[in-house]
């Protein structure tokens, strides 16, 4: 009897579902076994053999990898959960399916999962590609041009290496591989900057070949350390204008001592970044002309017209100038010189006016206001006048002698007569001009004006040597008959 009422009792519970035994031998999951090689074609998925709900499964389902959690969506298909992997998954890669957690179903009973299935997808023979090696290691210091050499475990997929490659801070560089693709060189196009920590970093966008990307993602670090020293500007001097050999041959060490077309030469006490410092380079006031590098430590200034004669210059390098690794001048160097004694005003010393034995010579300051009288020539009409001119510095070269020539003219300023007109010149030495002028008048009744003008200014009368008139010179002239 007692029998009886114990079996009635646990039907009744049972039935009324006092007592609830979960149990979860009947799902199934794909892939299904540990350390499985999953086909190219087969799915990820896991099927519940009793309703469950779905939001419970999905808060404690993953696919994992060492670079993480597998992107991927989750759809389902009554009680079976399928993942697609967005993107597909690595071939060779190892994969772990992860359901672990509580679930419930749609009843509200929970049941306890722990599904860790790891799994390989595609092969088990396939491992991730590794660094095996770097160069220099982290924390070195190095040079300005050392290379930054990384060794791979596998053939590597170059087109893959920059997109997982990053050179902080980024300096231009190149990139070359050996033939086998397993080791990269990266080279500084120029330096590496001075001074500067570098850090390369590599993750797992690198893939081999077969598109198994970089197992572990490195980080190292490398200290450029070259010089420390501060770069000076050694000397500044005029130079031969000649790329010689030797180029631009130093003259002086002293920028005073420079003549109209001469180079200045700047050498420094060491190598120097070329842009950088040719940009620093000033000379105030300016003149035209092109800078260049005869070598690492020698910048040239070669001017392509002369030097301001009687001026005092500024030559500036800022100390923006830096040397091959990087290091800056401590200060501005500057230095003024002055060409004064080396490029002196063209002075016209003194102008004789010769008829026949009659000279009459003039000396500064010439006059517009006052005439100088001349002789009179005896009335003859149309007759010559010869004037020597003494220049204060030389004119040596057939060009120069012609400019001076065409530079000096007479004309009538008071007086119904056309003007005079060279009609010879003579270059006596290289410092005296003789110019004979026909065209002369006189007249008991009347005075006849002329004006001798001298060319001057930067398009007058000038020397190879940069020296020329200031302004133009005018003497008034006049002839007249004595009662």
């Amino acid at each position: 009897m007692k029998q009886f009422f114990l079996c009635a009792a646990v039907l009744f519970i049972c039935s009324c579902k006092l007592f609830f035994f979960p149990d979860t031998s009947g799902i199934k999951t794909s892939p299904s076994e540990r350390d499985q090689i999953l086909g190219l074609d087969e799915e990820i998925y896991i099927d519940f053999d009793f309703s469950v709900d779905r939001l419970s499964v999905e808060k404690i389902f993953s696919v994992e990898s060492q670079g993480g959690t597998a992107g991927g969506s989750i759809t389902w298909d009554g009680d079976t959960l399928t993942f697609t992997p967005e993107p597909e998954l690595i071939f060779g890669a190892r994969y772990v399916l992860n359901c672990k957690g509580t679930i419930q179903d749609k009843e509200g009973n929970s049941y306890k999962l722990d599904i860790e299935i790891p799994f390989f997808y595609g092969s088990d023979e396939e491992q991730q590609p590794l660094v095996v090696s770097v160069s220099p290691s982290s924390g070195q210091k190095v040079s300005g041009t050392t290379p930054v050499v990384i060794g791979f475990s596998k053939k590597i997929d170059t087109l893959t290496f920059k997109d997982g490659f990053d050179l902080s801070p980024d300096t231009d560089h190149e990139i070359t591989w050996n033939p086998a693709n397993t080791i990269v060189t990266i080279t500084p196009d120029d330096r590496w900057h001075n001074l500067v920590l570098y850090t390369v970093s590599l993750d797992d966008a690198i893939k081999d070949t077969k598109g198994i990307p970089l197992s572990v993602e490195v980080e190292t670090s490398f200290l450029v350390e070259d010089d420390a020293d501060i770069p000076m500007v050694v000397s500044a001097g005029p130079a031969e204008n000649d790329w010689g050999p030797p180029p631009f041959n130093l003259i002086s060490t002293d920028l005073n001592d420079i003549t109209y077309t001469d180079a200045i030469r700047i050498t420094f006490s060491e190598a120097m970044e070329q842009e950088k410092t040719a940009q620093a380079f000033s000379l105030t006031p300016g003149v035209t002309g092109e800078t260049v590098w005869i070598d690492e430590e020698n910048l040239v200034f070669i001017p392509e017209t002369g030097y301001d004669m009687s001026t005092e210059y500024t030559l500036a390098i800022e100390k923006t100038a830096e040397d091959l690794y990087g290091n800056p001048l401590s200060d501005d160097y500057i230095v003024q010189f002055s060409t004064d004694l080396t490029i002196p005003i063209l002075e016209v010393s003194s102008i004789k006016a010769i008829k026949d034995t009659s000279t009459i010579e003039m000396t500064p300051p010439y006059d517009t206001a006052n005439p100088q009288d001349l002789d009179d020539g005896g009335g003859i009409p149309d007759y010559n006048y010869e004037f020597i001119f003494e220049f204060s510095e030389p004119f040596t070269t057939s060009e120069e002698k012609y400019l001076v020539q065409s530079n000096i003219n007479i004309s009538v300023e008071f007086g119904d007569v056309s003007s005079p007109y060279a009609i010879g010149h003579t270059w006596l030495t290289d410092y005296e001009l003789s110019i004979t002028f026909t065209g002369f008048n006189s007249a008991l009744d009347l005075e006849y004006y002329y004006m001798l003008e001298i060319k001057g200014g930067q398009n007058g009368i000038k020397n190879n040597e940069g020296s020329y008139l200031p302004e133009d010179i005018r003497q008034l002239l006049r002839i007249r008959i004595e009662e």
